[in-house]
């Protein structure tokens, strides 16, 4: 019988398959009966670490008042574009009527935005790194 371990990547690049519920924990399901999921990278990422680099500095202009716009209307953009850097793709996610909605990044984006519970999921499930590493056994 084998070990578990846990391998995290060298790079911070391996992705974690997020399934999407609503708020009382129901899984929120395609017309074709399948449970709607996000792929994406955690926190060590390359994606992550830029937008956070770029985001940071926007908010501290917000801060210095060099940006005019109100301080938590920036936050809540550095901490959206955070988030959809982490984004790889997703699927069985829909709009009204069962239309697939394509994956973008500027839909990711009006998703968030408009889904406070999927924000809060994404939010939590980038920022825990054991959704991130690989599973090895060894003998």
């Amino acid at each position: 019988m084998g070990i578990l371990k846990f391998k995290a990547s060298q790079d911070g690049e391996n992705t974690g398959k997020l399934l999407l519920v609503d708020e009382d924990g129901t899984p929120i399901l395609a017309a074709n009966g399948k449970q709607a999921a996000f792929e994406l990278r955690g926190m060590e990422s390359k994606g992550f670490k830029e937008a956070k680099f770029k985001s940071d500095k926007l908010f501290m202009d917000t801060l210095s008042g060099k940006n005019k716009k109100d301080n938590w209307v920036a936050d809540l953009n550095r901490r959206i574009s955070i988030l959809v850097a982490c984004f790889v793709g997703w699927e069985n996610v829909e709009i009204e009527d069962g239309v697939p909605l394509e994956f973008t990044l500027e839909n990711a984006t009006m998703i968030l935005r408009e889904e406070s519970e999927i924000f809060k999921q994404v939010d939590s499930f980038i920022a825990d790194r054991q959704n991130f590493v690989k599973k090895t056994t060894s003998v």
